[in-house]
This record gives C-alpha cells, structure tokens and sequence, in this order.
C-alpha cells in the first residue's frame, strides 16, 4: 500500500512538474522547457519531418552540389559534412540539423554564450576560403594553427589589435590604368547609397570624379594618398600633365575638371567625395593601402575553390565600433573586401 501512496505521488510531482515547465500557460516558459527536453518548442518550429527532408545531413549531401560542384554524390556522402554544409547543432528528438554553406546565417545570442566557439567551429571545420569580419582578435587566436596548415593567412589589422601584425596590404591603384576597372573600383569605394532624390546623384557624379582620379594615379604611378590630396583640390596642373601621358584616358580626365571649378555643383561633389574618402586622413588606415610594401592581389588566387585551398582575410578592429576611428576600420576592411572579392 506504501508502495502505490509513493508511486502515486510520484506520478503527481511528475504530472504538476510537467504542468509547470513543458505544458506551461506562458509560452516563453514552455518553449524554454520544452528545448531542454529535447521537445518541439512550439507552433511555428520545423517539424520532424520538415528537420529530416529540409535540415538533414542527407539533405545537405542534396544541396552540396551547388556548394561543392568538385564533389561528387558519393564523395559528399562519405566526407565530413562540414565540408559543404553548416552544423547548426541538434533540434528536437536530437535530430543533428545543418544548413547549407549557400544560405545566409545570423547568430543572434547576448554576451558571454558561445557565438566565439561556435563560429570557431565553422571556421576550423571549413575546407573552402574563409573571410572573417571580427572586433577582437579570440577568433584568430582560436583558428590561426588550423587554417595555416591549409593556406596563406592574411591579417588586415591597422591598429595592431592584440599584438598582431598586419600582412594584408592590398594595391587599390593597382590595375586602374584600364578605365573599366577604375570606374568598377571607384563605384565600390563610394559604395551603395540608402538615400533617394540628389543624393543619389551626387554619389553617381562622385564615383566618375573618383574613376579619374584613380586612373589619374596609375598613370603617375601614385597610390591612394595621392588621390586623397588631389580630392582636396591639390595639384590641378599636375593632373593636367598626367592627362598628356600615353595610357592616359581623355573621358575620365575630363570629368576631372568638374572638381575644380569654383561652383556649388563641385563643392557638393568633393563633400559627397571626401565622404568615402575620409579614412584616408587616418594614418594607421592610410598606411593600410599607400607606401611601398602595397601589392596588388589577384581576386581569383584569393578565393581559390579548390577543397584543400584557403586564402583567409583575417579584419581584426578595436571592439568598440561606437568610436569613429573603430568604425572606420571595418568599414575599410569591408571596403578592401569588397574589391578584392568581386574581381575588381
């Protein structure tokens, strides 16, 4: 009789625990019970079937064509899966969920849980090149050994975050002498504009302004500090001296007179320049992409395909983006990745 009165008791703590945490009334109490145990959190989840035909690893091996074309059915089957997919963990029922690498992927979490490791994991898992955004310097610390022993590394940290030293110094003038590719460079630089109305003007008009100079400075045999110096309006008749050398291109010299002339319409122009061009006036910045240990980079050997390739931009920027001279440091790695990654 003491036996079923426990047993029966039991049951209760059991039934009123349950109550409690997996059947609760507040739906962020459940949810948060219900992943602990490995249940479905609620209404609006993947279901089990949906996790086995769309989040699966037989699911990833479909999708991996796409990723990894050089791989075969077979060889995705038997190869780790990390090669051509994302492991996200595992969801309910301990089903192990992945996504495919082609697919945009945010981790949203407060300080101090994990995100570190876990794009750690990534990173160390991953066979392809890898290009890593981050404020602090734990993620190469973490990845460095690893990745080296598949590829170059590259390192883009002007303010020598965590004592370490910069070996990506990329040649933006490099190439420009052909117009196309100086008009493709500066129309990165100015980069794409949210506003409407004049505003997306201007930028236009700054970006040809910028081909010019950028061209101007190949032509030279300058680099971006000398393009700074000529959008504060320095130098007008060495641009025209530039503009009678051989390789010299008469269009964009010509839209160089335009920022020179004592109008409103230049002056808008220059501010819509100097804009893009502010990071330049920063000396660790600038060091960045002018002098003489620049080189040029070629897009294609950075991004290389090839399963056992890495080429790796490291950005490495102070932790506090709130600062200006923070923010700029991102913006310009971003800027240098941009360029690079897109052939120009």
């Amino acid at each position: 009789m003491k036996l079923v009165l426990a047993l029966v008791v039991l049951l209760l703590a059991v039934a009123v625990l349950a109550r409690a945490t997996l059947f609760s009334s507040l739906p962020s109490r459940r949810a948060r019970w219900r992943i602990r145990f490995r249940c479905k959190p609620a209404p609006g989840f993947a279901s089990f079937g949906e996790l086995a035909f769309r989040w699966s690893r037989l699911a990833a091996v479909v999708h991996g064509r796409r990723v990894r074309p050089d791989l075969g059915f077979w060889a995705r089957l038997f190869c780790p899966v990390t090669w051509y997919a994302w492991r996200l963990g595992r969801a309910q029922y301990f089903k192990r969920v992945f996504a495919p690498q082609e697919h945009q992927t945010a981790i949203i979490a407060p300080p101090r849980v994990g995100k570190s490791g876990f794009l750690g994991e990534w990173m160390l898992s991953h066979r392809g090149a890898c290009v890593s955004f981050t404020t602090r310097a734990d993620l190469y610390e973490l990845t460095a050994g690893t990745r080296a022993q598949l590829g170059p590394l590259h390192v883009f940290n002007p303010y020598g975050v965590g004592g370490i030293p910069s070996t990506f110094r990329p040649d933006i003038i490099a190439g420009c002498l052909s117009p196309e590719v100086a008009v493709r460079r500066a129309a990165a630089l100015i980069g794409e504009t949210s506003m409407m109305g004049e505003m997306v003007f201007w930028s236009d008009k700054a970006a040809v302004a910028l081909a010019g100079l950028m061209h101007a400075a190949a032509v030279g045999g300058h680099d971006m500090a000398k393009v700074y110096l000529w959008a504060n309006r320095a130098g007008e008749t060495e641009l025209a001296a530039l503009a009678k050398r051989p390789g010299a291109s008469r269009e964009l010299f010509a839209g160089l007179a335009e920022i020179y002339a004592d109008t409103k319409a230049a002056s808008s122009i220059r501010m819509t320049l100097l804009r893009s061009l502010g990071w330049l006036a920063v000396p660790e910045l600038r060091d960045m992409v002018c002098g003489p240990e620049v080189r040029e980079v070629d897009a294609g050997e950075f991004a290389a395909p090839h399963a056992q390739r890495l080429e790796r931009l490291q950005s490495l920027c102070d932790i506090d983006l709130q600062e200006r001279s923070n923010w700029l440091t991102l913006q310009v790695a971003i800027k240098v990745f941009k360029l690079r990654s897109s052939g120009i």
